[in-house]
């Protein structure tokens, strides 16, 4: 864990002029490169997993920007989202849509004039992403299995109240 925060912690100028200087930048993977331990961490047969995953990085910037700004107008039309789960998640919170971003797979120069994350891009892309309105998230996320140093965590249950999480 030490070493762990050291990098980070040596890591954070570099962040911050990378951020500040609005540098574009293309994360490929996204996390679900398929490979054997993803397939056996998450259960799926591998060539199932590749053959999910070069179609999801064959969809167009323009199909999936469509299909972000048509979910985000649903988003719009509401005042409160409140996920549930059967394992226990039930939270709600407002969405701040002045900081949402589409996960497009491209990088407009639009979306470098805007800086920080807008500069950035995954592929395969396809996320839309819109976080909580400050102090708004109330409830309980519970995650079923969560892989975190090399350890598999089940039953993770994070509380929140006005926005912080309290336990």
């Amino acid at each position: 864990m030490a070493r762990r925060v050291a990098r980070n912690k040596a890591a954070q100028p570099i962040n911050e002029a990378f951020y500040k200087r609005n540098i574009r930048s293309v994360n490929l993977g996204n996390g679900l490169y398929p490979t054997a331990t993803l397939s056996r961490r998450i259960g799926v047969p591998q060539a199932n997993l590749a053959i999910a995953f070069w179609r999801a990085a064959a969809v167009s910037p323009t199909s999936l920007r469509a299909r972000g700004n048509a979910l985000r107008q649903t988003f719009a039309n509401g005042k409160v989202v409140t996920l549930t789960a059967p394992n226990g998640t039930n939270i709600s919170f407002r969405v701040d849509l002045d900081r949402a971003l589409i996960s497009d797979g491209a990088i407009t120069d639009e979306r470098v004039k805007q800086g920080s994350a807008a500069a950035s891009t995954w592929v395969p892309a396809g996320e839309l992403i819109i976080p909580a309105a400050d102090e708004s998230a109330n409830g309980k996320v519970v995650v079923d299995r969560y892989l975190w140093d090399g350890r598999m965590i089940r039953g993770l249950t994070l509380v929140f109240d006005k926005g912080l999480l309290t336990s």
